[in-house]
């Protein structure tokens, strides 16, 4: 872990799915195993959590509600009582969340409040050509794709 040895405070950070996540925290990438990591320097937790949202969970109203592929382990030598969840996602769940353009839920499946769609708009910029010529006033571009 290079840099991020010299904190004190660690914990055992479990990574829920079956690949490897990445997170990064001061410049400086970490990979976390599947499966439990020990030794996990405490302050790049909250990182790690922001970094590795399940796609499509997220809560459209509130950012602050959503699916986290990582989770702490409790200690149980301090009495600590489990306060993330640990337990593993199921493939089929990732497969399905690998699909999704957003981490906002859309569909209402996690959270019951269906919002509209996503259209995949243009995905590419403007060419040299289109960027020079002076286009019609009812031109839309989404509309107008080739």
């Amino acid at each position: 872990m290079g840099v991020l040895g010299v904190f004190r405070d660690s914990v055992t950070l479990v990574n829920r799915t079956n690949r490897v996540l990445n997170v990064r925290y001061d410049g400086e990438d970490i990979a976390i195993a599947p499966g439990e990591n020990p030794g996990f320097p405490r302050v790049a937790v909250p990182y790690a959590k922001k970094q590795n949202p399940l796609r499509g969970s997220k809560h459209p109203i509130d950012p602050r509600i959503y699916i986290c592929l990582v989770g702490i382990k409790a200690d149980v030598t301090k009495s600590e009582r489990q306060k993330d969840d640990i337990s593993p996602i199921a493939d089929d769940v990732l497969v399905r969340a690998d699909q999704e353009l957003e981490v906002i839920d859309r569909d209402g499946k996690y959270h019951g409040e269906p919002q509209r769609k996503v259209q995949l708009l243009k995905k590419s910029g403007y060419t040299a050509y289109e960027a020079q010529v002076e286009l019609p006033g009812d031109f839309d571009v989404n509309r107008n794709i080739e």
